[in-house]
């Protein structure tokens, strides 16, 4: 009888225990952020002349609800507003052929390819996915320029609206040079390649582009393990036709191998 007591108090507490974890993983995906990488956190992207933005609502079970007319998050961003520094946002808030061109899933995880032809669509080099936590004022922002990394940051409102922390937020994520920004991992350009034109292969499902420059150029970006190249052309000026398959943006690629990109 004792030793059958004394396995009932172990189960019970094992069960706490797990009980007591899938409490804290839950309280912790449900976060305006959800899994989103902590290495990404806190990084400086170039400023912009305006940014369009995504609002999203996190649910309490982690997924998450974009372009929701009814949302009151969505509703918020109606009417576009400048973040306190004067640069512009403007919320979009989705068409059908906007569902084709990025999932949920792939908003809420910044998947940068899905993104750079949401951009092109609506010529924009920046675009921002401002998330906020179903029932409560937490707020996160997600945001991504063009040719460089996505990054993200959280926010506490501390007297101020929702969206007017987010817009501050903004400013903090924009506020670096105009004109580069350093990418992790990237070498010190020492050639360049010019992007001459770009498609969307719906072969790949992705955009595919013409890349022009000297051939030991062309090679050094060709031998990058996220490049496949569908073509190559050894007149003069020599190119290559190739698409990135990790999902980065190509500039980012360019910039990684030691390249610029004219």
């Amino acid at each position: 009888m004792a030793e059958q007591i004394r396995r009932r108090k172990i189960l019970i507490r094992q069960l706490l225990a797990t009980v007591a974890t899938l409490l804290v993983s839950a309280s912790a995906f449900a976060s305006p952020e959800g899994i989103w990488p902590e290495d990404m956190r806190g990084f400086s992207l170039p400023e912009q002349e305006w940014i369009m933005i995504i609002p999203v609502t996190r649910k309490a079970d982690g997924s998450v609800s974009v372009w929701n007319r009814n949302d009151s998050w969505n509703r918020d961003w109606t009417v576009p507003k400048a973040t306190p520094a004067g640069t512009r946002t403007v919320a979009v808030n989705g068409d059908s052929e906007d569902m084709r061109i990025v999932s949920p899933f792939q908003i809420d995880n910044m998947s940068i390819d899905s993104l750079s032809k949401l951009a092109s669509k609506y010529g924009t080099a920046a675009i921002a996915v401002v998330v906020s936590e179903e029932g409560t004022d937490n707020v996160a922002v997600a945001a991504w320029a063009k040719g460089n990394y996505a990054t993200w940051d959280s926010v506490a409102p501390s007297g101020r609206t929702r969206r007017e922390a987010a817009l501050a937020m903004l400013d903090d994520i924009y506020s670096g040079s105009s004109t580069s920004v350093a990418v992790p991992g990237a070498e010190s350009a020492t050639g360049a390649v010019s992007i001459v034109a770009q498609r969307y292969n719906q072969t790949f499902g992705t955009n595919e582009y013409r890349i022009v420059g000297e051939r030991s150029d062309l090679e050094r970006l060709a031998n990058d393990p996220a490049i496949s190249v569908t073509s190559r052309n050894e007149d003069v000026p020599s190119s290559i036709d190739l698409w990135v398959n990790d999902g980065r943006d190509i500039e980012q690629i360019i910039r990684g191998v030691g390249l610029s990109s004219r």
